[in-house]
């Protein structure tokens, strides 16, 4: 046997070395999905009631919450948030886009991920556009995070939050709001309605805010109740403006993508005593940027690589059978 035909087989034989570790990789990758589909804790789930009777304060009378929105997956820089505003707050509330596109395995990553970024602290959420399935519903988060709609009340301040990207659920949303101020607010009350898309101006771009219509509506509804404040998210930026005297603050620098370079994170801590909330801004300072694999998106977003590596695996046995077919019986 010469050393050409040798150097074949010695080069062959790596095919089904190749294909078991591929095997390997995707049965491993496999697995670990699977035990996340089924084991991970939630990260609510919301909730509608008196703060003091579900949330632990660090200081009676005291309630301090930390505002974030528009993750969009980016888990590293959800996770460094969370982390600041755990050591300074009761509790979180995210105002929407918490994955990129809607997906069970998504939603089950991200919950795990708040889970185990959060270490304690309680984190409430609402609805964002990016929340939203193929459809264009909401029922995947729904399902792992509760109800999208929901009232808190912490002394003479009350906190309502609404899902106002759901076309099709807008007629209805509205209509629990009406209902929940009128049913919720007390006179001298502090309103803040959380919300995803900020209502919008003149001067704003429609895609970044609700349409005109909506906005009008919304307008006419908030407008009777004179101490009333917005939170709202879906702009990639902290950022604060007037809405027909209405103060609007918008949180959802969480880690969706940015035009500032390099990108400003952080979140609006608010800090409430039973009569009032003053909002602060936390500006956060360097997070590791947004990557394929910084981000986890194997997980994230690109699930099917466990599919890829039996598709690998199955081609180099498949290419290692055709070679050793094509041998010469007296090789």
């Amino acid at each position: 046997m010469d050393s050409d035909v040798i150097v074949r087989e010695k080069r062959s034989s790596y095919g089904p070395v190749l294909a078991w570790l591929a095997l390997l990789a995707a049965a491993t990758m496999w697995s670990y999905i699977s035990y996340e589909l089924f084991f991970t804790k939630p990260a609510g789930p919301n909730f509608s009631g008196e703060v003091a009777e579900w949330i632990p304060l660090q200081t009676p009378g005291v309630f301090r919450l930390a505002v974030l929105g528009d993750c969009r997956g980016n888990t590293e820089a959800l996770e460094a948030i969370l982390e600041h505003a755990r050591r300074r707050a009761d509790a979180a509330v995210i105002l929407g886009d918490i994955v990129d596109h809607a997906s069970g395995i998504q939603y089950r990553f991200v919950n795990l991920e708040i889970f185990e970024s959060a270490r304690g602290l309680p984190v409430f959420t609402g609805i964002g556009n990016h929340d939203l399935d193929r459809s264009e519903r909401g029922d995947f988060f729904r399902k792992y995070f509760g109800p999208d709609h929901w009232w808190w009340r912490f002394g003479r301040n009350l906190f309502l939050m609404t899902n106002n990207v759901e076309d099709t659920r807008w007629d209805g949303e509205r209509d629990w709001l009406s209902q929940a101020l009128d049913r919720q607010a007390r006179p001298g009350d502090h309103i803040f309605v959380m919300m995803h898309k900020p209502p919008a101006l003149s001067t704003d771009p429609l895609e970044h805010t609700l349409s005109s219509h909506k906005s009008k509506e919304l307008l006419q509804l908030l407008s009777v109740h004179p101490n009333l404040t917005i939170l709202a998210s879906h702009i990639h930026e902290l950022k604060e403006y007037d809405f027909h005297g209405i103060p609007v603050f918008i949180s959802g620098a969480a880690g969706a993508p940015q035009r500032l370079d390099p990108p400003l994170y952080g979140y609006f801590l608010l800090q409430c005593s039973l009569e009032n909330c003053q909002p602060e801004r936390m500006e956060l300072g360097s997070i590791p940027p947004s990557g394929f694999f910084s981000e986890k998106s194997l997980l994230l977003k690109y699930y099917y690589v466990e599919l890829t590596g039996i598709i690998l695996a199955a081609g180099l046995l498949a290419r290692y059978q055709w070679r050793r077919r094509k041998r010469p019986a007296n090789a």
